[in-house]
């Protein structure tokens, strides 16, 4: 039976959260991103009320990134000759990619905005994922 490494989780969670705080703030494409959802022209109050909930989606984001780490770990160790980066890049596309395809397929914004949100949403995912199994595989 495989144990969890909590150790390992833990390191890439924070991971995780350290590149989500980059990839979404205005070191990268935190300004792409405002503007998608249009929260760069909020009147004060709105900025303050949307900041007030943000709590929760952290908490949130939190839980989603222990248990794709959590899962990717044992997948990793289940299948050891498929690498940490293949398991990371199949969960990746069969997972991620479904998922942000249907919000392209039926989301409300326009056209060349669902697919900035795709490639930013599918690139932040891509890039965590193969980095947690990549640390899964070598740790």
């Amino acid at each position: 039976m495989i144990e969890a490494n909590f150790l390992a989780i833990i390191v890439v969670v924070i991971l995780q959260t350290i590149i989500g705080m980059m990839w979404y703030g205005p070191i990268l494409f935190g300004n792409i991103w405002m503007k998608i959802h249009g929260f760069n022209n909020q009147t004060k109050e709105v900025k303050e009320k949307i900041e007030k909930s943000m709590k929760w989606y952290y908490m949130f984001q939190l839980i989603l990134s222990f248990i794709m780490a959590y899962i990717l770990y044992f997948n990793v160790k289940a299948w050891p000759v498929a690498n940490g980066l293949g398991s990371a890049f199949s969960l990746w596309l069969g997972f991620a990619i479904p998922v942000l395809g249907s919000e392209i397929i039926w989301g409300s914004h326009s056209d060349s905005d669902k697919w900035k949100k795709f490639l930013i949403s599918g690139g932040y995912y891509l890039v965590t994922m193969l980095l947690a199994g990549y640390i899964f595989f070598v740790w």
